[in-house]
């Protein structure tokens, strides 16, 4: 079963992503990293809506990640 999202993450990685360009998914993983974020957590944020990619590719470590321009609130991203 996969890790529950915290606010603290949900945090974390609004901040983040608010702040940057569309970033590789492995650089987003590398920084995000020390804060407790893997793949896994990521790519549950991809399928919730918080963060898009072109799902025309493949999903890998070069995919180019953004946050939303509708971003989930904290509320609709716990019950997922």
């Amino acid at each position: 079963m996969p890790e529950p999202l915290s606010l603290s993450n949900y945090l974390d990685c609004l901040q983040y992503f608010h702040s940057t360009e569309p970033i590789r998914l492995l650089d987003a993983e590398r920084d995000l990293k020390e804060r407790g974020i893997n793949r896994s957590l990521l790519l549950r944020l991809l399928w919730c809506g918080f963060l898009v990619t072109d799902l025309m590719q493949p999903i890998n470590a070069e995919s180019l990640i953004q946050l939303s321009k509708e971003t989930p609130t904290w509320e609709r991203l716990k019950i997922q």
